[in-house]
């Protein structure tokens, strides 16, 4: 039975691959795993391929007991526990990577990164995020994805923003930030300190809809929209923040896999194709 899985997994994201390769060119990816994030996270650093270096900004200028990046593992934030073994790490195992953040109350830490080949109309955005626990009272996590890429401070997080998807501490689910105001998903997408995959598509000039899956593949909801910001001006960036979570590891917030396609696949594709890796590797593990 383990082998017929394992067989359909690998015959599922063939077929998957195979039907969309003409259409849907990579343009950018970059993960955790890249050996550029061995020693660490910080400015300047430029993994994988098609987007610009990062530039991480801390309130205190710096990494310290306040607020700052690292590498680390995204499943030892929240409750701690193993429900989901690799929660966003790379590869997909229990002793994997992502992309850390932290910053106590008043404090934040964000990554800013550019689009070589701006985000337009027909391309995908992919990313996984894990936000671990959040305070209440106005702590968020999330990101936003922006025209120009201002960078000289935290605060810049949301500069030239035409999206931004986010958990407020304390809240009763994540929200997302469009040219209409702040709205929740529908059906309403509740909080997790498990991850959550997300798959971006730019449908036109101004419009987009977006795909949230839990990290074993499954679809949570869905959502489309209109672009805040400047009438059809093209997404050059986007920024991964954290501002305020709380102090501790449990208040950490995790960011990883980043891909950039050069058309919307079928909805759920990425997720899928991800989620039939974690079956491969979860088989692999029972054969040991």
């Amino acid at each position: 039975m383990k082998k017929f899985v394992l067989l359909i997994s690998v015959v599922g994201m063939t077929l998957l691959l195979g039907a969309n390769q003409s259409a849907a060119a990579v343009i950018a990816q970059d993960t955790a795993a890249d050996t550029v994030y061995n020693d660490g996270w910080q400015t300047g650093d430029n993994g994988g391929f098609g987007f610009g270096p990062w530039t991480i900004r801390t309130t205190t200028g710096n990494n310290d007991a306040n607020n700052g990046v690292f590498v680390g593992n995204s499943k030892n934030n929240g409750d701690g526990d193993n429900n989901n073994d690799h929660d966003i790490n790379t590869p997909l195992s229990a002793t994997g990577r992502a992309l850390g953040t932290y910053a106590g109350n008043g404090f934040s830490a964000v990554g800013y990164r550019a689009f070589n080949v701006p985000l337009s109309m027909g391309h995908t955005f992919y990313l996984s995020m894990d936000n671990g626990f959040i305070d209440s009272g106005g702590p968020s996590v999330g990101f936003t994805l922006r025209t120009g890429n201002a960078n000289s401070s935290t605060a810049d997080y949301n500069v030239g923003a035409r999206f931004e998807m986010l958990f407020l501490g304390g809240d009763t689910g994540y929200k997302v930030v469009d040219g209409t105001g702040t709205h929740y998903f529908s059906p309403n997408i509740g909080f997790t300190d498990e991850g959550l995959r997300i798959e971006f598509f730019l449908t036109g000039p101004n419009s987009y809809s977006i795909v949230v899956s839990n990290t074993s593949g499954t679809v949570l909801s869905t959502r489309t929209g209109t672009l805040g910001g400047t009438l059809n001006a093209t997404i050059d960036s986007f920024a991964v923040y954290n501002r305020g979570a709380g102090a501790g590891s449990a208040r950490d917030a995790f960011f990883n896999s980043f891909t950039q396609l050069s058309a919307v696949p079928e909805p759920g594709l990425v997720a899928l194709m991800l989620g039939g890796a974690g079956v491969i590797w979860s088989w692999r593990r029972t054969r040991r």
